[in-house]
């Protein structure tokens, strides 16, 4: 068995002593054909070069150094910006370019007019919204050309006063008697005696106006005649002139015939946060509870009332008309 080992031993030697020398063989063949493999392949050069395009080049830079005035292109009438993005605004359907001013996203308010004092145009009710508190809507601003972020620009506070109703008190007169003592009967409303004139002039009345005086002075009569429209035969016209001392007015009273002095009332209503009632006869001044300005109540028509307000340095007093409550 140890000389069995012992050959075996002897041809694995064998072996490997080929096997070096196989692998010696093949490094030295390469070593020859090495040299030839690292040289870089020859390149030739083109012989053709590309032009230059010279004058391509100089119009260029002369660009760079070129100022453009850029002109933005317009839209209904108006510059487009060139750097900032448009507000469009989709409702039913339709496209509202907010900056421009037709179609108008929320009549009768304009579209610059939500953008430019930043309104929540988004918001389908934004006419009746009151941003700055001051009591007026985003609408009434509009309509009176303020600011309706700032609460010291606002439309009047008459803006908000509105008449409810007229109210009228009949003051009856007539006039009877041809010959002195004539009679002047008070009507409506009954109850009063009646006054007799005498002489002219004469002061009378049914009560006293500021100062303790009568009312009414007579100051002249008249005497005429009509046909009358049935018979054709004359009929007593006769007039009496009379000044209405409360008014500074002068009347004139024909015999038989009534004449209605009614005095009118305005019953007016200011809407701010809260309602109030103000009742003014004609003539009258009043104020407004909050405010400190004193007006006075010119007139009074079935649909509208007139105001004026009183100014203390002596400015004339500027009317203004207050429409019946909508």
């Amino acid at each position: 068995m140890p000389k069995k080992d012992s050959n075996f031993d002897k041809i694995i030697l064998g072996i490997s002593a080929l096997a070096a020398l196989g692998g010696c063989g093949y490094l030295y063949t390469l070593s020859q054909t090495f040299s030839e493999n690292l040289k870089l392949p020859k390149i030739t050069p083109r012989n053709e070069v590309a032009v230059v395009p010279i004058e391509s080049v100089r119009l260029a830079l002369g660009n760079l150094n070129k100022e453009f005035d850029w002109q933005p292109p317009e839209r209904a009438g108006k510059a487009v910006p060139l750097f900032k993005s448009i507000t469009i605004v989709q409702k039913n359907g339709e496209q509202f370019d907010l900056y421009t001013e037709n179609p108008q996203l929320r009549e009768p308010m304009s579209n610059a007019f939500l953008l430019k004092n930043g309104l929540d145009f988004l918001a389908p009710n934004v006419g009746a919204l009151d941003p700055d508190e001051d009591g007026f809507t985003n609408l009434e601003e509009f309509n009176g050309k303020t600011d309706p972020k700032d609460a010291k620009s606002h439309p009047p506070f008459t803006n908000h006063l509105y008449l409810v109703e007229r109210v009228q008190d009949d003051y009856i007169l007539a006039l009877s008697g041809n010959s002195t003592p004539y009679t002047v009967k008070r009507i409506t409303p009954p109850g009063a005696r009646a006054q007799f004139i005498n002489a002219f002039p004469q002061d009378f009345g049914f009560e006293a106006v500021p100062g303790g005086t009568p009312r009414f002075t007579a100051k002249k009569y008249e005497v005429k005649s009509v046909p009358d429209p049935k018979t054709q035969l004359p009929s007593d016209a006769s007039e009496m002139t009379i000044l209405d001392k409360s008014t500074n007015e002068e009347f004139v009273l024909v015999n038989k015939k009534e004449k209605n002095l009614a005095a009118f009332q305005a019953k007016l209503e200011y809407r701010q946060g809260t309602v109030q009632i103000i009742t003014v006869k004609k003539g009258e001044k009043f104020r407004i509870p909050g405010l400190g300005s004193t007006f006075k109540l010119v007139d009074v028509l079935p649909d509208s009332a007139v105001i004026s307000e009183s100014v203390a340095d002596g400015t004339p007093e500027k009317s203004l008309t207050i429409p019946k409550r909508p």
